[in-house]
């Protein structure tokens, strides 16, 4: 079955279905011309010149009749295209479109303003129509087909915003918040990379805008619930931290530095808990040098936990156990070596994640390639500069 036969299938149920929201005919009245009307409207009185048939749109709308006011304000449009008042008259069907329920309908309406009629007095009006119609799909509205509510929909949300930015690029009440709220379209979908370029366009685009401060500190967010999500993912951990405080440097009179500082503190705690369970796995299997690494980078990372006084009690231990000599990193290790440590420190945290549902670690373990060097040969002092953490 092609998808054009198909879609004949759907059209003709929903038209059967819905007969109301099938198109209206061409209406004749006799002894005033012709009028067509659009979906739901009502035929209208068709008077001889653009301000006595506005003059009847206004009146109609005031007495209360939205669909023939629509109608009559579409005539203007339609016959009159080039007077005066075109404009206004287009603007007046946007909204009645939307007041009576067609969002959607509205935002092509408004655009059709925008398109033809820039230089009206009601532009940044409209932008300001599209903007609202926009947030309510970024919102919850449902997209509908044939007058049936479907899903929400946050690429139409998307889509909206991105021509209200096409339409008035350089607005600062509206092309920096659009700009943001594409930002949140993509990360109600986790879409978490191409809300990030988002934001990072506000910052790039629109830096001195309303919305630069709450784009740094949504960047630091979405790093930190990409970190959460799935298999952990230290590089985003450790970029959400750099984006907070980057936010807390450059916006430090924000209400939302408060919330990035307990965010940092958070990663913190989690970054440290991994450094501290990697620590302890090595300590088990006497690897003391291995294990040394990892306490120091707890206490490095976070000196105020409860991790970090525990790695520095076991390091007091464990230099009266082995000497100071055997906890020191070897600065010219090979490469091969820190290869292998990356591999076995990867397979320690697989195995400490609090979802891990493979086979239990086992006591002793089998060394992978050729085993570290605990002898007294292998020693040096301390480097000048911490070892950077394997990569998971």
């Amino acid at each position: 079955m092609s998808c054009w036969f198909r879609f004949s299938i759907i059209l003709f149920i929903a038209c059967a279905s819905f007969p109301q929201k099938s198109p209206a005919p061409v209406v004749f009245r006799e002894g005033e011309g012709v009028t067509t009307t659009a979906v739901d409207e009502e035929p209208i009185e068709l008077k001889k010149n653009a301000a006595e048939q506005m003059r009847l749109a206004e009146t109609t709308e005031a007495e209360g009749n939205m669909k023939k006011a629509l109608s009559s304000y579409r005539v203007v449009v339609k016959r009159y295209p080039k007077s005066e008042i075109a404009a206004r008259a287009q603007f007046k069907v946007a909204q009645l479109t939307q007041q009576l329920g067609d969002a959607n309908g509205a935002f092509k309406e408004y655009q059709k303003l925008i398109t033809k009629y820039p230089k009206s007095s009601d532009f940044e009006a409209a932008i300001e129509g599209q903007f609202n119609i926009a947030k309510l799909y970024l919102d919850g509205k449902r997209l509908e087909l044939f007058g049936v509510p479907t899903l929400p929909s946050m690429v139409k949300a998307e889509e909206m915003f991105s021509t209200v930015i096409q339409n008035a690029p350089y607005s600062a009440k509206f092309a920096s918040a659009a700009q943001f709220n594409i930002g949140q379209a993509r990360e109600r979908q986790s879409d978490y990379k191409r809300s990030i370029e988002a934001y990072q366009r506000i910052i790039d685009d629109y830096p001195f805008s309303e919305m630069a401060d709450d784009a740094q500190y949504q960047i630091g967010y979405v790093y930190m619930k990409a970190s959460r999500e799935g298999e952990y993912d230290q590089s985003a951990s450790l970029k959400s931290r750099e984006a907070f405080e980057d936010f807390i440097y450059r916006f430090p009179n924000s209400e939302k530095v408060a919330q990035a500082k307990q965010n940092m503190q958070m990663l913190g705690s989690r970054q440290t808990d991994s450094a501290f369970s990697v620590a302890q796995f090595y300590d088990k299997q006497k690897k003391y040098k291995a294990a040394a690494i990892y306490y120091n980078e707890v206490i490095r990372t976070e000196p105020d936990s409860a991790n970090a006084q525990t790695s520095k009690d076991r390091l007091t231990a464990l230099k009266t156990l082995v000497g100071e000599d055997q906890l020191t990193f070897k600065t010219g290790e090979s490469a091969s070596k820190t290869k292998q440590k990356q591999k076995m420190q990867a397979q320690v945290d697989t195995n400490a994640r609090p979802d891990y549902v493979g086979p239990t670690l086992p006591e002793e373990r089998p060394a992978l390639g050729t085993p570290m060097r605990t002898s007294p040969d292998d020693v040096a002092p301390l480097p000048a500069v911490e070892p950077a953490l394997p990569t998971p």
